[in-house]
């Protein structure tokens, strides 16, 4: 048995102390509170047809409880809701909406019709409006539940009409809406149409993953993990995407609390830096996330849209969210896997084709790059960092090298697979977390110069200076300042060149923003210093200097891709060679 709560006009003690303000900013602003209010009479069922991207009209229809007769006309008024009735419910909101603005606002700038049946009464109502003023009430037969048809929105607001984008630019912000509210209630059945054509439909069957195919596509279901939860932590819930999606901006970063939409910050940067070196840079992951907490726990009331919120512990939920996402993408991820088909190639290629691009599995006669053991199996200090999945050491230790292929990749022969490693972003990972370890527990060796570089610097803030000399100084560097505008460099790290000590110490210096949050600032720092120490493109390897990448590769944090975001290793599957190869169908 549902229970029904009436609706009541809020006393001014309460009123007052809600953040009042313009709910209806656009089309898309009545969509979301109607959809909000349809969730909350426990719909199971929404439909959203849209005219012209909602210049024209909008029309929801829900299957939930309805609104009885006698309180339609109660509805429209404004501070009227049966969410909240006492100042001690402000602090406990278990609903989408609870100010008791919606209607009122949306029917004092439109043309509003609203049709009700409430589970309780044999036949529906219907309520007319026009801009804030009633005009009729009467019996109309209707399904259970209510259908609220907006039109000529903003017509008696002239000024503000013209603000309003075009029908495209309005339907895509109507869409963002209904896609946040899907993802937020995978269990509600979602229907989306425009000028009669249906674009967006979710199941509601519960079950996020489907939701996430229906909304985006099958391509970005099948590239999510589900989100590692631990039973002592704050209940996040949801998905993130692995290093196969790689979107440009953050659009498909969201965030729910109890299910409500919601845009942070401070959240959404510890989502980034949960997926830090896992990414290219400037690409977001896609991550549909929940957080299910006490609502004592956190404030909504604090702007008229309801997006932002207060926790009174964000700290928290920022450490264990980024921590979450590392570990969720440390345990589940893999080795990427090429999808592409090989080209058949014709009888007419040169003899010599083959051996100009492959360096064979023999002792190399070249110079050794002496690639150091920068991450022991031995080094109690590196255990933190040995959090690599079994099945992803079990195939790096298993592989057999074939040779080197166009002096970039290393070829290995795996137990059912060719893998394809990068010389360059492996051993780019390899350094960075040596560099990473030994700058938080202080063990960076450093080597002095026979004679001390003094190098110019664009002019900054004394306090930036300061607190990256502080920086460069846990990197192995002995830096002092010389004069205003210079800077003396007495050591350097042993892994850098000697033969070019400052190649990239004016990037490190100058190049990256003031602004910066203090983890960002330190991985540029690893990320720069590992790019310029490691091996590069066009660097022959010996086979033990391949081998020792591989088994470097393996004790890092994250394998499978560099401090850049770039994959470190492909796979070709023999299965797939060989369907290629027209061996097997």
């Amino acid at each position: 048995m549902i229970e029904y709560k009436n609706i009541k006009i809020l006393p001014n003690n309460i009123s007052s102390k809600i953040a009042a303000g313009e709910i209806v900013e656009r089309p898309s602003s009545i969509v979301k509170e109607l959809i909000e209010n349809s969730i909350d009479a426990k719909a199971t069922k929404i439909i959203i047809q849209i005219t012209n991207g909602g210049l024209d009209s909008i029309n929801v229809i829900d299957d939930g409880i309805g609104i009885p007769r006698n309180e339609l006309h109660t509805s429209l008024i404004r501070f009227a809701t049966s969410k909240i009735s006492n100042e001690d419910d402000l602090s406990n909101i278990h609903s989408l909406g609870f100010r008791g603005e919606a209607l009122y606002a949306i029917s004092s700038v439109s043309s509003f019709s609203i049709a009700s049946k409430f589970i309780n009464e044999q036949s529906g109502t219907v309520l007319n409006s026009e801009f804030g003023e009633d005009i009729n009430l009467f019996d109309h037969p209707i399904k259970l539940g209510t259908s609220i048809t907006v039109k000529n929105i903003f017509h008696n607001l002239p000024a503000r009409k013209k603000f309003l984008k075009s029908s495209t630019t309005e339907l895509n912000y109507i869409k963002n809406v209904v896609v946040n509210l899907a993802l937020g209630f995978p269990n509600i059945q979602f229907q989306l149409s425009h000028n009669s054509k249906k674009i967006l439909f979710s199941s509601g069957n519960g079950n996020l993953l489907d939701v996430i195919s229906e909304i985006y596509n099958i391509n970005t279901s099948q590239n999510m993990f589900k989100l590692i939860n631990e039973p002592e932590n704050l209940m996040f819930n949801g998905y993130i995407s692995n290093n196969i999606i790689q979107n440009n901006n953050r659009k498909k970063i969201k965030l729910f609390v109890n299910g409500r939409s919601i845009e942070d910050k401070l959240l959404t940067y510890a989502i980034e830096s949960g997926y830090k070196s896992y990414l290219n840079e400037r690409k977001y992951p896609t991550v549909i996330i929940n957080l299910s907490i006490n609502p004592s726990e956190i404030d909504i009331n604090i702007h008229p849209s309801k997006h932002e919120i207060k926790f009174i512990n964000h700290q928290l939920i920022f450490s264990n969210l980024e921590r979450l996402i590392r570990k969720t993408i440390l345990s589940k991820a893999s080795i990427n896997s090429t999808q592409s088909n090989f080209e058949i190639l014709s009888n007419n290629l040169p003899a010599n084709h083959v051996s100009e691009n492959i360096s064979y599995n023999y002792s190399s006669k070249y110079k050794s790059k002496n690639i150091q053991p920068f991450l022991s199996k031995n080094n109690e200090n590196n255990q933190k960092f040995d959090t690599t999945s079994i099945p992803f050491k079990e195939i790096l230790g298993d592989l057999n090298i074939i040779g080197q292929l166009k002096k970039t990749y290393i070829l290995t022969e795996g137990k059912n697979a060719l893998y394809i490693i990068d010389q360059h972003a492996a051993h780019e990972r390899i350094i960075y977390d040596s560099i990473n370890q030994s700058y938080f527990s202080g063990e960076i060796q450093s080597q002095k110069l026979l004679e001390s570089i003094v190098i110019e610097i664009n002019q900054q803030d004394p306090k930036s200076i300061k607190y990256k000399m502080n920086i460069l100084s846990k990197l192995g560097y002995q830096i002092e300042q010389f004069g205003e505008t210079a800077l003396k460099i007495i050591s350097i790290p042993r892994i850098i060149s000697l033969s070019d000590p400052t190649s990239y110490l004016y990037q490190l210096i100058d190049e990256f923003p003031q602004d910066e949050t203090i983890p960002n600032i330190e991985h540029k720092y690893f990320s720069t210093i590992a790019c310029h120490s490691s091996v590069k493109a066009g660097d022959i390897l010996s086979i033990d200097e391949m081998n020792e990448i591989i088994q470097q590769l393996k004790l890092t944090k994250s394998p499978f891709s560099c401090p850049h975001g770039r994959p470190t290793i492909l796979n070709f599957s023999f299965n797939k060679i060989e369907k290629d190869f027209r061996r097997i169908n």
